[in-house]
């Protein structure tokens, strides 16, 4: 019960953390925490700008200091830490003139981003995820934005395929922590 209780008041301080922080910076979808270097504790975050402009941001969860590391005038959201705490996936529409998501790893730093899709036609991808060793990413990848699919690739983007679907909708992948599937 003291573990029960103990994680309850932990989770209730990280909500109220995060309640603030979205109050102060505008719109704002939080998606992974990392025991950054140094013992920092980071959490990675898109903002978005009433221009509809979205960056990928980070924010220390201790002294509540937020870094911009993307710089873009167009999408960067769907942000999530490597295991290694070490690379940052997101999404961004950079390279394809706003009409169309891929997806992208960068340095936690926001430098060398790297997109690893490359789709064409009508196709977008969305909320990537690591698995827990790093070797895979799980994603969801819309077809003519009426069919969503669950897939898969190698952290370098090699071996692209669909998983499961198609679906009606789908977003926001996420492995179990044995790493054996996704929901």
């Amino acid at each position: 019960m003291r573990l029960i209780r103990r994680l309850r008041s932990t989770f209730a301080l990280r909500r109220v953390r995060l309640i603030v922080l979205a109050l102060a910076s505008g719109t704002l979808l939080v998606t992974g925490c990392s025991g950054g270097s140094g013992g920092t504790k980071l959490i990675v975050y898109e903002a978005g700008a009433a221009d509809k402009t979205s960056n990928v941001w980070t924010i220390d969860s201790v002294s509540g200091q937020s870094t911009q590391i993307t710089h873009g005038t167009g999408f960067d959201g769907h942000p999530g830490w490597s295991p290694d705490h070490k690379r940052i996936i997101f999404v961004s529409d950079r390279d394809r003139g706003g009409r169309q998501e891929e997806i992208y790893v960068m340095r936690a730093d926001g430098s060398e981003p790297k997109r690893i899709t490359k789709s064409s036609g009508d196709i977008h991808n969305w909320s990537p995820k690591f698995s827990g060793d790093g070797k895979q990413i799980a994603y969801v990848t819309v077809e003519s934005s009426t069919s969503y699919f669950l897939s898969l690739m190698n952290a370098d983007g090699t071996d692209q395929r669909h998983i499961a679907g198609p679906y009606k909708f789908a977003e926001f992948p996420a492995w179990t922590r044995d790493g054996k599937e996704i929901y």
